[in-house]
């Protein structure tokens, strides 16, 4: 690539074309025809700059430069917008983000608010040591429901299963303590026990 002759003693801002040479943490290295010079991102150039990249550079009276924008990068790996003082998107209308691949999220604490949220998916892992939920209302419908846990605690001020078909319990052992009254209504009920069936109350009625 060609480069014109600079005239660094003129006194107005001079635009040219350079290649980055070295891009670091503390500035830019861009070579303008005369060696690599330090240079300054400029807070209006979004891309972060790459070595090779070919980037618009302007040169002040005072001799700082600042690299106003990346005109061609040098390869095809994934860009870089870098906001080291963070980053605020406004609108006043829709905001769509889309990718063909996969989005990821990463940050310390992530805080969502809407007044509607919806999840379409066809898959949802979730891993995570705590889950907590404070809703007024939570209504689950779908086809399949499967939980697995080691151990699971449920505390509820009250509770309704309401279930059309068969309803079964699996396990172990099985212990159900209430503080006043426990009451089992069906058409059918059948007790059936290996060893021993133990009723103990007083007085106990069988009618």
């Amino acid at each position: 690539m060609g480069y014109p002759a600079l005239d660094w003693e003129s006194k107005e801002i001079l635009l040219v074309t350079g290649t980055i040479t070295q891009a670091a943490a503390d500035g830019l290295l861009v070579d303008l025809g005369e060696g690599p010079l330090p240079a300054r991102r400029a807070a209006s150039c979004l891309l972060a700059p790459e070595e090779g990249d070919t980037v618009l550079v302007s040169a002040l009276p005072d001799g700082h430069r600042y690299v106003l924008a990346v005109l061609e990068r040098a390869c095809h790996a994934p860009a870089m917008l870098p906001f080291p003082d963070g980053v605020r998107v406004e609108s006043g209308a829709e905001v769509f983000i889309t990718a063909a691949d996969a989005i990821a999220l990463s940050s310390a604490t992530t805080h969502v608010t809407a007044a509607d949220l919806q999840v379409d998916a066809t898959k949802i892992e979730c891993r995570t040591s705590l889950v907590a939920v404070l809703a007024h209302t939570v209504r689950t419908m779908g086809e399949q429901l499967e939980t697995i846990w080691a151990r699971c605690i449920a505390r509820l001020g009250s509770s309704v299963r309401l279930v059309q078909d068969h309803d079964e319990t699996q396990a172990a052992s099985v212990r159900v303590l209430t503080e006043t009254s426990h009451v089992i209504q069906a058409e059918t009920i059948v007790h059936s026990a290996e060893k021993s069936v133990k009723i103990d109350g007083d007085p106990i009625h069988l009618a």
